[in-house]
């Protein structure tokens, strides 16, 4: 396993944004049927990365990145290749293509896609069902829920973890959305790079600058919401809560990263770098066309 994984600003660098929305589109494709554990490991000598999806010592598929290409491995047993020549007219002449040149060893047929766009993520979920049937429940996250119209409360619908499934949705989002208030009292809403740090859904941090417009207003009253949305899959999380703008030194040297002078000229210490500290009290999510409140202790 990888000892420090990459982030979203990594992996753009990477492969290219439009091929890092295509990653995120897989992931989230992925996530979305399958509950699995998620391993990050060196992509040998072809690769950068592996991020395999793993579950009870057999392996789902796996995703790779190098630079500008990004890869997705499937592994075709005897019996998934016997139904995948059953229904292979389902799927595109360019999946059937990378089936067909694909080499067969003696524990299955290595299929390496290397996809370009959104056009076979249907298939690649499609292709995946072949090896193991979708294993995750739609639910939501632990929390008061608003009352319904009649006044009684529904019946809360357990997420096993919902710090892990939110954070892990979180992370695969290239943009975050933050919102201020004006001194006119109306809501101000800014895009913004992903969080430098994120400690469980609780706390996120942001670089900005001092002399900026959403400083201000944060002095003026902290009060604020940050939301991170898939458009894709029309999948959002919204959290409330306040916002504290940090000078101190080492709040600025804890999410400084080489490359920050384009944006700060001085470095760490130029007065015109602060951090956003973001601590969240309660949120919203939104998934399966049904959405959801809940607190954060």
């Amino acid at each position: 396993m990888l000892e420090r994984v990459p982030n979203a600003e990594e992996m753009t660098a990477l492969v290219g944004r439009p091929l890092f929305d295509v990653w995120i589109a897989l992931c989230a494709a992925i996530d979305e049927k399958y509950d699995m554990d998620r391993l990050w490991n060196s992509g040998g000598r072809a690769w950068t990365y592996e991020y395999k999806y793993r579950r009870g010592g057999r392996t789902l598929c796996a995703l790779y990145a190098r630079e500008k290409a990004i890869g997705l491995m499937v592994i075709f047993g005897k019996e998934e290749q016997a139904a995948f020549e059953a229904e292979r007219e389902q799927y595109s002449q360019r999946v059937q293509a990378v089936y067909d040149r694909a080499k067969t060893y003696r524990d299955g047929k290595w299929v390496m896609f290397e996809p370009t766009d959104l056009s076979m993520v249907d298939d690649f979920v499609r292709l995946l069902a072949l090896k193991r049937k979708p294993n995750k429940k739609i639910e939501f996250p632990v929390g008061r829920q608003n009352a319904c119209h009649t006044g009684q409360r529904e019946d809360r619908q357990m997420l096993r973890d919902v710090e892990t499934t939110l954070g892990e949705f979180i992370d695969r989002q290239g943009v975050s959305f933050i919102a201020s208030v004006s001194k006119d009292g109306f809501p101000h809403m800014k895009a913004m790079l992903p969080p430098r740090k994120r400690v469980g859904i609780r706390e996120f941090y942001f670089t900005t600058n001092t002399s900026s417009m959403r400083v201000a207003q944060y002095r003026k009253t902290s009060k604020a919401s940050i939301y991170f949305c898939d458009s894709r899959l029309f999948q959002g999380v919204m959290l409330v809560g306040r916002m504290e703008v940090l000078e101190d030194p080492a709040s600025k040297e804890m999410i400084w990263r080489e490359g920050d002078t384009l944006y700060y000229p001085e470095g760490v210490t130029d007065p015109d770098y602060c951090v956003l500290k973001f601590v969240a009290t309660r949120g919203r999510y939104y998934t399966d066309f049904r959405s959801q409140s809940f607190e954060i202790a």
